[in-house]
């Protein structure tokens, strides 16, 4: 019954969604899904469209312009969904990553009053000088300029009054939409709408909320902060709340502004090569990355280092995601399609009938499309698009983690092309992929494997010194059931214990020659504790040995 009442309540807004959706020549039953993408029927059952002129065949444009008279929620909604290229196609996608935000500022007297509600201070207590004419406009949001009374200058981000019931009541319609989309026969099954209507949704409820971008901002700065190309404005706490977000102002030119007019102070590949460097660090590195590497959202210094602004929309990676895509790099890259296909299907969520034969037949035809074509005129981009289409195709869905890091690699290439045509992204990535194997042992990983390697070899002396006093007296017993055969029992002890000897002593070996080798430690160097611990390792290899052919005999 509420959500009977919650519909009703929601009729007003129903009428405008669908009659601005039907103008534009989109409906649920005009969508259709190809290899489990969604596009639109070219025709538009004879309606006229007076909107740029467009036709049948401009979905992604027409859908762009709907979505941006709909108003903010759908912006955002336009925005994440220009993540999802497995479930788009790249006219659509493109498309969506274009949406902007039309709308006009609330006045100085409204942003006063927001600042002083949420910070409970007056507005003169805080900053000894204010604009209130904003220096940037979004639809949830804009952005003001302010000095405070120790002379730092400071930009604060207010969000707009009321502007969360309506984004709520958006939300609730979108899932009552997908819901009927997803119980649509014909394709709507192949497609988890619900899954998709609840990401977006805690998606634009968490940037609703500052204190989450104060956050991304705090932790790329930590994880950046040696990096000397690189600047993260600072977050001030004491003026960020839910409503507003008060960060470090720093004056520099905006990158998309170098764009468009071109600055000879500036050295375009230096910078491209500094921005790449960045990325690769975040994402390889660190796991956690600006997800939104617009020209807007990147401001350049004349010292050449570049500043990220805007920290609505992060990536996390986890390590093991980072590791699966590493290695469907390195695949990529060798052009072992096997790899790939297992890659692929290890990443991904995998329904158990997938053919992994037909997969890898499929990932090699597109090996085989770019067999001998340079490096250099390859596009990232393009190749991860062919990749998720299969993996559509063959109805593996990859995680949204995945597939905004992919948006994002491709955001990023379209930028450094307009940046630096000579740079491309793909040289860069394959010599970093290059040095993954050596990099792959991260601080946080090598204390992992040195912490798990020093348990062994501590607990090791006092394990074998039991397992050989055990031995000797006769007392260690194996769970066998066998013929009750006292020699073959006895043939087969000694094959036991020798097969456990041969494997823990070259186990230990290994693991510590890894250890050595990953820390690039030069034995010929002659390093005292490395000789120590091997004649260790020797001492107890022959001190078993011998305990253990006592007890044999």
């Amino acid at each position: 019954m509420t959500v009977f009442f919650k519909q009703i309540r929601h009729l007003k807004r129903y009428k405008q969604i669908l009659s601005v959706l039907s103008r534009y020549g989109f409906s649920i039953m005009n969508s259709r899904v190809n290899n489990g993408q969604i596009t639109s029927k070219k025709t538009l059952n004879g309606m006229e469209l007076d909107h740029e002129n467009l036709n049948g065949n401009d979905g992604g444009v027409r859908l762009r312009l709907a979505l941006e008279e709909l108003g903010p929620t759908f912006i955002k909604i336009g925005q994440i969904l220009s993540t999802r290229v497995d479930l788009f196609s790249p006219e659509y996608i493109n498309e969506l990553s274009k949406l902007q935000d039309k709308v006009a500022p609330i006045t100085g007297k409204e942003v006063t009053e927001i600042i002083e509600e949420e910070l409970n201070l007056d507005i003169n207590e805080i900053f000894s000088s204010f604009n209130k004419e904003p220096i940037a406009v979004a639809s949830i949001g804009q952005v003001h300029q302010a000095t405070l009374y120790n002379g730092e200058d400071v930009v604060i981000k207010v969000k707009k009054p009321d502007i969360e019931p309506q984004i709520v009541q958006d939300l609730d319609i979108l899932e009552s939409v997908f819901k009927l989309m997803e119980n649509k026969p014909s394709w709507g099954k192949s497609i988890n709408f619900s899954e998709i209507a609840s990401e977006i949704k805690n998606n634009v409820l968490e940037e609703l909320d500052y204190n989450n971008e104060g956050r991304n901002a705090e932790k790329l700065k930590r994880n950046l902060e040696n990096n000397p190309n690189v600047y993260i404005p600072k977050v001030y706490w004491e003026y960020t709340k839910r409503n507003v977000l008060t960060l470090e102002y720093k004056d520099g030119y905006h990158l998309n502004h170098l764009l468009e007019s071109p600055n000879e102070i500036f050295d375009r590949k230096e910078l491209a090569e500094n921005i790449v460097d960045s990325y690769f660090t975040q994402i390889f590195e660190h796991g956690f990355f600006h997800a939104d590497p617009h020209p807007g959202n990147i401001i350049i210094f004349p010292s050449q280092e570049i500043m990220f602004v805007d920290f609505g929309t992060a990536g996390y990676i986890s390590e093991s995601l980072r590791n699966k895509f590493q290695y469907i790099l390195k695949s990529i890259m060798s052009e072992q399609t096997d790899n790939v296909a297992e890659g692929i299907i290890d990443l991904g969520f995998t329904p158990p009938e997938v053919d992994r034969r037909e997969l890898a037949s499929d990932l090699d035809r597109i090996q085989n499309k770019y067999y001998n074509i340079p490096l250099e005129n390859i596009e990232i981009n393009e190749v991860l698009q062919e990749f998720i289409n299969i993996s559509s195709k063959h109805s593996i869905r990859m995680p949204r983690e995945f597939l905004l890091l992919v948006k994002t690699l491709g955001t990023l290439e379209g930028l450094i092309a307009r940046l630096d045509p000579s740079f491309k992204l793909i040289n860069s990535l394959n010599k970093y992929v290059a040095t993954m194997q050596t990099n792959f042992f991260s601080n946080k990983q090598l204390k992992n494997m040195l912490f798990t390697y020093e348990g062994i070899l501590t607990s090791l002396p006092q394990n074998v010194s039991k397992i050989s006093e055990k031995t000797a007296k006769g007392d260690l017993k194996l769970k066998i059931e066998t013929v009750n055969n006292e020699s073959n029992f006895k043939r087969l002890g000694k094959i036991i214990n020798r097969l456990s000897f041969s494997v823990v002593l070259a186990s230990v070996f290994i693991g510590f020659s890894l250890i050595v080798s990953q820390l690039g430690i030069n034995l010929s160097t002659n390093l005292p504790v490395i000789e120590a611990v091997f004649i260790i390792i020797g001492g107890l290899g022959v001190w078993w040995f011998i305990m253990m052919i006592r007890s044999e005999k």
